[in-house]
């Protein structure tokens, strides 16, 4: 985190209209950004002064695209050398990608990325269910969505054809313990859309290795986007089980209804 502010000290400075809310926000997805360059392969180790680097990447065992504990297990190894933390696995899973050949349909490539926040976009879930109106667990459904991809023809790993195009899925390999989601969307969708909150979801469905205990979880918090005051407001659950809004200038109660009909969610906040 400290690495975050640092490096982007000049233009958190600079934009001093950001309220807390919205500096909350940024920087968490800024962080999301950032520790997922450090599981690439061709990611330097941060810091390092060594001029013998590229040497040793060129000597590195290589990585076996097709065989998907090869690629989950350097993924992994990347993550912890850069960012050894015991809240890695609070708020940190990991996604699988595989690319699965249009002809033989066998995967013949597998790839993962360290995700620390989920980017949703309520518009296109809507689109893909084909109903106006939707809910938490429906955007997971878009989430593991199998699409197909265009590409340069490359020879498929699998059945030795040459293919120009395959289809691309994504699924969560792990989950975390605190599940943070970027609901995300542009001005000329609102309205198009109405996105109900839920209070308690349940994703195994959408989990391949699943601990039961990180597959239920229920809402401890929200940001919210207010168009009327142009500004970020904040909804959280106290330790007495009460909802408590926040807009910067005052703390209220109010109810979960609130947020369950609120269609400006901007951070979904949910722990097990």
């Amino acid at each position: 985190m400290r690495m975050i502010l640092f490096n982007n000290k000049e233009r958190f400075e600079t934009r001093i209209e950001l309220n807390l809310l919205k500096f909350i926000v940024k920087l968490l997805i800024r962080l999301h950004v950032e520790l997922s360059k450090s599981t690439k392969n061709n990611n330097k180790n941060p810091g390092s002064n060594n001029i013998n680097d590229e040497e040793e990447d060129n000597n590195k065992e290589s990585i076996d695209e097709s065989n998907e504990t090869s690629v989950i297990s350097a993924t992994l190894k990347k993550f912890f050398d850069y960012f050894n933390s015991k809240i890695a696995d609070e708020f940190f899973f990991l996604d699988k990608i595989s690319n699965e050949c249009m002809k033989c349909q066998k995967i013949f490539k597998y790839t993962s990325d360290i995700v620390c926040i989920i980017a949703f976009y309520p518009y296109r879930t809507t689109l893909y269910l084909n109903k106006k109106e939707i809910n938490v667990i429906d955007l997971f459904k878009h989430y593991k969505k199998k699409r197909p991809y265009s590409c340069e023809k490359i020879k498929c790993k699998c059945c030795g054809q040459e293919i120009n195009g395959f289809y691309k899925a994504k699924i969560m390999y792990t989950s975390p313990k605190n599940l943070i989601m970027n609901i995300s969307y542009e001005k000329k969708d609102k309205g198009k859309y109405k996105l109900i909150i839920n209070e308690n979801i349940e994703i195994s469905e959408f989990v391949e290795r699943i601990d039961v205990s990180k597959t239920k979880y229920y809402l401890v918090g929200v940001i919210f986007y207010d168009d009327e005051k142009n500004a970020y407001l904040s909804i959280s659950k106290n330790d007495n089980n009460e909802w408590l809004c926040c807009d910067g200038s005052s703390v209220k109660k109010c109810t979960f209804n609130d947020i369950a009909n609120n269609n400006n969610a901007k951070m979904l906040f949910y722990s097990n």
